[in-house]
């Protein structure tokens, strides 16, 4: 009995560790988020293209080994491109679908910026690549039609504020190129984004 409540408490321990570093890193600076509310026939596209973006990955080598909450990964993803582009009032997610080699560009790159975009769920931190060379625009989904976008991150604040603690995946610790980012505190405002991006981030 001991045991089983030992075992208990740690794990509340452990949960209510990481809601209080949320709070901490994240929550703390929720003031000068923007709050997005997707239209539901957004909500339902986004759905049935992610459906069908999975049947075709299904055939690839690659993502039948790497199939680990995908479509969740996938909804997250699309959701967030949504919220920006409906907080940007510019036209840029892409719904088409092919071989994953032919897609490996910056989310942004339609409107001509070198710029992507990292969405997580609530009481999750953003999943980036351990060196980042590119901005990214963090987005929360609270739920799939409320989102909020938190500002940008430079590839500096990416590379900088970043832990793997912070990964709940196993699968992303074993392949070891991937980390959490943390630093909400250095993000760039959301009002300030389309002027970074206009000023800094434009593609050749």
């Amino acid at each position: 009995m001991n045991a089983q409540l030992d075992g208990i408490t740690t794990l509340s321990v452990l949960k209510i560790s990481m809601i209080y570093d949320y709070e901490n890193h994240v929550r703390k600076y929720s003031d000068s988020f923007e709050r997005i509310i997707l239209p539901d026939s957004k909500v339902t596209q986004v759905k049935e293209f992610v459906r069908e973006v999975l049947k075709k990955k299904n055939t690839e080598q690659h993502h039948k080994i790497d199939n680990n909450f995908e479509y969740a990964r996938w909804l997250n993803g699309f959701l967030g491109e949504c919220a920006v582009e409906q907080y940007l009032g510019e036209p840029f997610v892409d719904f088409t679908i092919g071989d994953s080699v032919d897609y490996h560009v910056s989310d942004l790159s339609k409107l001509g910026y070198q710029c992507g975009v990292k969405t997580s769920a609530k009481y999750r931190y953003p999943v980036i690549f351990k060196q980042s060379y590119k901005p990214e625009i963090i987005v929360v989904k609270q739920t799939e039609k409320l989102l909020w976008i938190c500002g940008l991150a430079t590839p500096n604040i990416l590379n900088t504020f970043q832990s793997l603690e912070l990964i709940t995946d196993h699968l992303i610790l074993k392949r070891g190129k991937k980390t959490a980012f943390y630093g909400f505190h250095q993000l760039i405002n959301p009002k300030k984004i389309k002027k970074y991006l206009h000023h800094y981030t434009k593609s050749i």
